[in-house]
């Protein structure tokens, strides 16, 4: 499937498209893995704990991890304000997940950029 229809099909957050991506992701890269990262926090939004589930089952590294949780919406460029909400909007969606190693790790990385940001908000 090219870019452009797996970003469509995504848009409208069916799971066996998202599981698509994970399973192809290694097909995608630049601008175009990039926005595919974007478009999957539409599935963290509709169901945390699949999400994770998804994510599990395809053997993910950390760094794709920060690739899933942190690619944030376009609408958030140059708005730090902006950033933190949605990153805590995300941690508030993994909460609502039982414990897991998996979730713990995603919560790490997500409390992790908040200190970012909140460090370069105190340097402006």
């Amino acid at each position: 499937m090219n870019h452009q229809e797996l970003l469509r099909r995504m848009n409208v957050r069916d799971y066996d498209v998202f599981i698509e991506f994970v399973r192809c992701r290694h097909y995608y890269d630049g601008g175009d893995l990039e926005d595919l990262y974007r478009t999957s926090s539409l599935y963290l939004e509709t169901n945390p704990v699949r999400y994770l589930e998804v994510l599990k089952d395809f053997n993910i590294t950390t760094r794709e991890m920060e690739s899933f949780l942190l690619m944030l919406p376009l609408s958030t460029v140059d708005n730090i304000d902006l950033k933190k909400a949605e990153i805590n909007k995300r941690i508030n969606l993994l909460l609502l997940v039982r414990d897991s190693e998996l979730k713990n790790q995603a919560l790490e990385i997500l409390k992790n950029e908040l200190v970012f940001f909140g460090t370069i908000k105190s340097l402006n």
